[in-house]
């Protein structure tokens, strides 16, 4: 082919290479599915997706974190609930002794009211997050990061609730039901209060989830917006490069046509 002083040919040629590059274009974005595969494709919208990626994985954390109080929370709000049931029984223990005079009744109150004792032990111990008691006294903060941002943390206390903690150890139904009965009463508004703090503790974390949850949802759509190929619009587009390509092929094949005729013509014109 005729083209270095052809200028419709080297012309056609520019052309089928432009449209040549749009169809690679195109082609790629449909099989990617992405708008950008190359920094040069969008170098702004690349350091935008990029950062939005990373804040998408930073509240993905921060909402396993929030789970993470949560379930805290709602552990020691569970044994909480199981402790006032023991508090209840033994408070109806110590109203049965006040009124008992029989030493075997008595002592039978006071096997009971231990046992509920030690049960209260056992919750406060075993109610644990990590293998860390939350109900015992070892373990008194939880932070919970529960934002993207440093420092963005809730922090979770908790307080101890055995039976010592409680003022419980030293009660004997068996001889002094009346005081028994006292501070059972004051340890039923302990754990109550403590019950109420979980709760609040418990809608905070939730408020936090729905909106980093909610946080998630617009940066993915972000995202999305930046990454995303218009397949539909690359279609189209694909099919238009390839039309491209083929009138420009066409073009440059006739041009050099022409030019070859004309050379024929020219030299035959010598040669007679």
């Amino acid at each position: 082919m005729i083209t270095s002083t052809n200028r419709a040919s080297l012309y056609a040629i520019q052309a089928a290479n432009k449209w040549a590059d749009a169809a690679a274009t195109s082609s790629e974005r449909i099989s990617t599915t992405l708008r950008i595969n190359h920094s040069s494709d969008d170098p702004s919208g690349l350091m935008m997706a990029t950062t939005l990626s990373a804040e998408l994985r930073s509240y993905t954390s921060a909402i396993t974190n929030i789970h993470s109080g949560i379930s805290a929370v709602q552990m020691v709000d569970a044994s909480l609930t199981s402790i006032t049931t023991y508090l209840t029984n033994m408070r109806t223990l110590a109203v049965s002794a006040a009124s008992a005079s029989s030493a075997t009744a008595l002592a039978a109150y006071q096997t009971s009211f231990s046992s509920y004792r030690d049960d209260i032990d056992n919750v406060a111990t075993y109610t644990t997050l990590h293998g860390a008691s939350l109900m015992d006294g070892s373990t008194t903060t939880l932070d919970i990061q529960a934002g993207i941002a440093s420092g963005d943390s809730r922090t979770l206390s908790f307080s101890s609730a055995t039976a010592a903690s409680l003022g419980l150890s030293a009660l004997d139904v068996s001889t002094d039901a009346s005081t028994a009965i006292t501070t059972i009463d004051t340890a039923l508004e302990t754990i109550a209060s403590y019950q109420s703090k979980m709760g609040v503790y418990e809608t905070l974390l939730d408020a936090r989830e729905t909106f980093a949850n909610t946080m998630v949802l617009n940066k993915t759509s972000a995202y999305g917006n930046i990454m995303d190929a218009d397949l539909a619009a690359e279609t189209t587009a694909l099919a238009s490069a390839q039309i491209g390509q083929e009138a420009a092929t066409a073009v440059m094949v006739q041009a050099n046509t022409i030019s070859k005729e004309i050379v024929s013509y020219l030299l035959q014109g010598m040669t007679n």
